[in-house]
């Protein structure tokens, strides 16, 4: 039999090997082999399994299609280094071999006596051969047989299991392969590695670089696919966590290394396939794509047309699996959105509709703004309709129907946050009082980084930090609304009454013809996506479109009060609506009037919050106001080096007495509101409740003044530190 050459070289990233030498006997011809610069301990430990495995396989030549032989075994080479270092007999490999040995009685005598006649310093040989036993239970010997392909063959894949997809794969030589199983020559005989299983193609991730493997395996008499990463075949744990997918697995390291082997073999045969953990619309290779579990879209194509991108990663999700259909058309959408916009009160239901249209568009947008994307808050008290039309509306923009919960874990709500783009998720079951003030805190800072696109990490076993992006387009659902003053300005605020929407005139009757059509709506949604696809808006164009609704918007005296971002969040569900009318769906634009009672029952709603979040609305709106509420001046000041914003306690406790008063809301008085503004953490020490304020030129008029903590206002209200800087110019500032 002839010892084929064979570099174990790891599977992993491109990124981390190395081009060094072509020496490989597999097909007969000059193949890559790789080197890695740097190598992990389970890495090292491949090389050394390599290692034993070699010293442990004769040299000698066969005849082809004889099967492997086992021969005696170089005992004092391989234990040799253990005279030095007890600690390599309980190296994993060492017993695995050890194991093996085991299962073969003229084998297991060689091994003893050479224990027996070498002293190893340190060994306790009664645990070791406690191990070894332990370990020798759990393996399958392979009796052999005429089907099985020795290792001088040049195997493939249909040659030994021919019901298999990709027959044509070459397989790596020097494994044993039978109708049934992959198995193992060693020198102490033929071990079980797993049922038959191999890698079919090879996927390059166009997000981070690293490389996944669709690994085929026969269960229960037919082929299934699974997609794993190709660094994962370095770890025999999660080797081994592939039993809970339906591999059948006997020896996780040894299916490990053939995997690996074959993916080294594989790399050069075939070539990659693009491959993405997001699912939603993006751009892969140039060219915008819409990734689903089931189906892949192209421009001007029908899904599945061309499989050149793949989803790697869907594990734990269930809202991404979305299925357009094909075969809608104009008609067939306009008579769906028809039924949606009469699901409920005209104004409050072309606000979702238009958030939901622009979520397909979602990648565009956090493109075109620095990664941003309004959160959405749908809210009212039980049986208002909210979940009935938000599946519905699911449904007909992309074909889903699945919703999860805000009260989920913080890791399960940063994976179905980092698993799309432009897939809307929506997070129902928002109340309150079922919330735990750690959950709460949890989902509040999620929605904010899934605002901007921004990242969370999660803890691997191996020490290191995986960061996920929250990109997907997020609607929370429920009987309370969001009550986090920073991300009150990030979202675009619906409330819903059983009025407007359960009881809404019609409303059932639309909502019952959207649920018995269900193959319309998911139509609907195909041709919807279809248009985004074949749309040749650039992200210059639609950016500039969003800017323009946005100054739009800012003529209104009635936006005056809003902060600038919340006013963006309308602009893009404004966007949305805008993109519908274009392809001529039938929604309604927006009347000025209508703008400026939704900029009215916004405010209102952002004002309605505890004493501390109302003052600090108040102070900011004086200070847009050039420092003055109604004609009551409020001296206000920075302190640039101390990063505090000074306000003048007299004016600012009259002028927000007036504010409140005017508007309907309560007022603590001024006694209450310090002891709150010392509890918030706003002003970090009592006895600096109250400092001077000096009045610029006029250095004798000196007032007293709150000092609150600019950095703390930024964090908890999102309203920039510059902020107080820019609309306080030209007033007084300290000396």
């Amino acid at each position: 039999m002839t010892n084929e050459t064979k570099t174990n070289t790891p599977a992993g990233d491109e990124g981390s090997i190395k081009e060094t030498l072509y020496t490989s006997s597999i097909t007969g011809s000059e193949q890559p082999s790789k080197k890695l610069e740097e190598t992990s301990d389970d890495e090292h430990e491949t090389g050394y399994w390599a290692s034993l495995m070699n010293m442990a396989t004769s040299s000698e030549d066969a005849e082809a299609g004889d099967t492997a032989s086992p021969v005696a075994v170089d005992w004092g080479g391989i234990l040799a280094p253990a005279l030095d270092d007890c600690s390599i007999m309980f190296n994993p490999n060492m017993l695995s071999l050890a194991a093996q040995a085991f299962t073969n009685p003229i084998e297991w005598s060689r091994l003893s006596q050479w224990i027996n006649t070498h002293k190893i310093v340190g060994m306790d040989k009664r645990r070791w051969q406690k191990e070894v036993r332990k370990l020798a239970g759990t393996l399958t010997v392979i009796k052999g047989g005429n089907n099985a392909s020795s290792a001088t063959d040049k195997p493939s894949v249909g040659a030994v299991w021919p019901d298999a997809p990709s027959p044509t794969l070459p397989l790596v030589p020097g494994w044993i392969y039978q109708t049934d199983s992959l198995g193992m020559a060693t020198g102490t005989g033929d071990v079980l590695v797993s049922d038959p299983a191999y890698v079919a193609e090879w996927l390059h991730d166009v997000n981070d670089g690293t490389v996944n493997l669709t690994i085929t395996h026969r269960v229960g008499g037919k082929w299934d696919d699974l997609i794993v990463p190709a660094a994962a075949l370095l770890k025999s744990d999660k080797v081994a966590e592939m039993a809970n997918h339906g591999v059948g697995i006997h020896e996780p390291r040894a299916l490990g290394r053939f995997l690996n082997d074959h993916y080294q073999l594989i790399r050069h045969v075939v070539p990659a396939i693009a491959g993405t953990k997001l699912a939603g619309v993006q751009t892969v290779n140039g060219e915008r794509v819409a990734i689903f579990p089931n189906s892949v879209w192209y421009p001007s194509g029908q899904p599945g047309q061309r499989q050149t991108v793949r989803l790697t990663e869907t594990a734990g999700v269930t809202f991404i699996n979305v299925k357009p259909k094909i075969g809608g058309d104009v008609t067939n959408a306009q008579t769906v959105l028809e039924n949606i916009t009469k699901t409920a009160e005209s104004r409050k239901i072309r606000l979702l509709i238009g958030w939901f249209a622009a979520a397909l568009w979602s990648d565009q947008i956090r493109a075109a703004f620095d990664g941003q994307f309004p959160v959405s808050n749908v809210y009212g008290i039980h049986e208002s309709g909210k979940t009935s039309i938000i599946k519905r509306l699911l449904a007909a923009v992309i074909g889903g129907k699945e919703v999860g919960t805000a009260r989920d874990t913080r890791f399960r709500l940063t994976r179905q946050m980092s698993a799309a783009t432009s897939v809307p998720l929506v997070l129902d079951e928002f109340r309150l009082n079922e919330i735990s003030p750690n959950q709460l805190a949890s989902l509040y800072d999620l929605l904010r980084r899934n605002y901007d696109g921004g990242v969370d990490g999660r803890g691997q076993a191996d020490q290191t930090i995986r960061t996920y992006r929250l990109l997907a387009p997020t609607l929370v659902s429920g009987e309370s609304r969001v009550t986090d003053a920073a991300l009150m300005d990030r979202i675009v605020d619906i409330s819903l009454t059983p009025e407007e929407g359960k009881q809404w005139p019609g409303g059932t009757d639309h909502l019952r013809w959207l649920e018995e059509h269900l193959d319309e709506n998911r139509q609907c949604a195909g041709w919807l996506l279809q248009k985004r696809l074949d749309s040749p808006m650039t992200t210059k164009q639609l950016r500039a479109g969003v800017q323009t609704l946005e100054t739009t918007l800012k003529r209104l005296p009635e936006s005056q009060a809003w902060p600038e971002r919340a006013l963006w969040g309308l602009a893009i569900v404004w966007f949305g609506l805008q993109w519908l009318r274009a392809i001529h769906m039938p929604v309604k634009e927006f009347t000025t009037q209508e703008w400026v009672d939704i900029l009215i029952a916004g405010q209102q709603a952002r004002r309605q919050s505890s004493p501390v979040d109302r003052f600090v609305r108040f102070l900011e709106e004086a200070a847009g106001n050039a420092g003055k509420w109604r004609s009551q001046a409020v001296p206000m000041a920075v302190l640039e080096h101390t990063g505090e914003l000074r306000v003048g306690v007299s004016a600012s406790n009259t002028g927000f007495a007036v504010w409140a008063r005017e508007l309907g809301l309560p007022n603590l008085g001024q006694e209450n509101l310090e002891d709150e503004l010392v509890r918030s953490g706003l002003i970090t020490d009592e006895n600096k409740l109250k400092s001077p304020l000096h009045l610029g030129a006029n250095v004798n008029a000196t007032l007293y003044a709150y000092s609150l903590k600019i950095q703390v206002i930024s964090e908890r209200y999102g309203i920039p530190a510059a902020y107080w800087n820019e609309v306080l110019r030209g007033t007084p500032i300290p000396i």
